[in-house]
């Protein structure tokens, strides 16, 4: 007998307000999953270098893992531990400890440290730099989000990013709660919806494209999809930015998105658009 292989989540943490934000996110989406998944909370501790008598640096691993461990616990204890939530401890630079720690793993989910323009800086550094090294999809979340039961909007533009994001989000969402943004140049010729609608079926099928909330805005794509009402809980947008030399995404709509957005943003990589996906 086929055994469904669950699918596993890895939440980022550090035991601050946007990291307990995280997981809270991360519970909520887990208990929406259909089958069987499996979560862990991850914690990066950072080694300090100490001098030593020969000129050299030394790692000075005094109190590890126990603090890590105790902030865990601590968190879990907090904010509540399912049986399919394990405690995961790693080392080293936090960047390349979650990249690391993200292999394999189905969804990413990390938290931010400020809401609206002030995130960029923030989320630039951290976020975006593991958001262009991992081939998972990753949830960006800030400290304050709202109720996960809104709208899940999906930026469409036709690419494999585009195809990707709205993949993502009729896997994990349902149908009569994602809403597809196609945004046109205020003086370019918009296509209209019948040919939006014909170019999704292409992809998925006519049953799908017929269902989906449509919804066409003019104006800049990195503006607009960050703009949304109080009926929106995320945003879920398709990677396929040009990555910097240290894994920051720079000059793209995903970019823009998740430095001036107050909700949740689901990044999926472009890879993602030929992954089979089920319609809840």
């Amino acid at each position: 007998m086929h055994e469904t292989k669950p699918f596993r989540v890895l939440i980022a943490v550090d035991g601050s307000r946007p990291g307990r934000a995280a997981l809270r996110w991360a519970y909520s989406f887990l208990a929406g999953i259909d089958g069987p998944s499996t979560a862990e909370v991850f914690t990066v501790w950072v080694p300090t270098e100490r001098m030593g008598l020969d000129g050299f640096g030394l790692i000075d691993d005094s109190g590890y893992p126990q603090e890590a461990e105790a902030l865990l616990q601590e968190l879990l204890r907090d904010e509540g531990s399912p049986s399919n939530v394990t405690p995961s401890v790693g080392s080293g630079r936090p960047v390349e400890s979650v990249v690391l720690a993200a292999f394999g793993q189905d969804l990413l989910v990390m938290g931010t440290r400020a809401d609206g323009p002030v995130r960029q800086a923030l989320v630039g550094s951290m976020s975006q730099a593991v958001v262009g090294r991992v081939a998972c999809p990753v949830a960006v979340v800030p400290q304050q989000f709202p109720d996960p039961g809104g709208l899940t909007v999906v930026g469409w533009d036709g690419t494999r990013g585009a195809i990707a994001a709205l993949r993502w989000a009729l896997t994990h969402r349902a149908i009569d709660k994602v809403r597809v943004v196609f945004v046109a140049e205020p003086l370019a010729p918009a296509p209209d919806r019948t040919t939006i609608r014909e170019d999704i079926a292409d992809v998925f099928d006519d049953a799908t494209a017929s269902c989906l909330d449509l919804e066409l805005r003019y104006g800049d794509p990195k503006t607009e999809l960050a703009s949304n009402g109080s009926d929106v809980a995320e945003i879920v947008v398709g990677d396929r930015a040009h990555v910097d030399a240290d894994g920051s995404i720079w000059g793209s709509v995903t970019s823009h998105v998740l430095s001036t957005t107050t909700l949740p943003v689901i990044v999926v990589p472009a890879e993602n658009a030929a992954i089979p996906g089920s319609v809840r």
